[in-house]
């Protein structure tokens, strides 16, 4: 399987179970999803976000919590895009 091909089957998985959130429609994006803060949380705990000296951190809504938190802890954070 190839990256597209498993973007366009969590694209459906996703629409299918009902678990995006706005803005829809969830494909061709970062989708956002329930339970989104939940895993930022998770991430927050991570010995490897703790000592991150610079967070790479998209712009896109399910990580809306994880760049308040980087900017809570004064960490530098890039927006660089990588497909």
């Amino acid at each position: 399987m190839n990256k597209q091909e498993i973007r366009e089957r969590v694209w459906s998985t996703m629409t299918d179970e009902k678990v995006g959130r706005f803005p829809f429609p969830l494909k061709g994006r970062i989708p956002n999803f329930k339970g989104a803060e939940k895993a930022a949380e998770l991430i927050f705990q991570m010995e490897e976000f703790k000592q991150a000296k610079v967070v790479k951190v998209n712009p896109d809504s399910p990580q809306l919590p994880i760049r308040a938190q980087v900017l809570k802890d004064e960490k530098p954070f890039s927006y660089q895009h990588q497909d």
